[in-house]
């Protein structure tokens, strides 16, 4: 198995959408923070 690098380039903050869904009873639904997306740069290491 492939060892791998993984560094966070970016988080995207969506205050508008946060102010208006985010509770428990939401119905915006993401596998990831929908509203604090992040960007990743994934390197494989030899």
């Amino acid at each position: 198995m492939n060892k791998v690098k993984i560094t966070a380039i970016r988080q995207t903050v969506y205050p508008d959408l946060m102010a208006k869904y985010e509770n428990p009873m939401s119905a915006m639904i993401s596998c990831n923070d929908g509203f604090r997306p992040f960007s990743f740069y994934i390197e494989v290491i030899k």
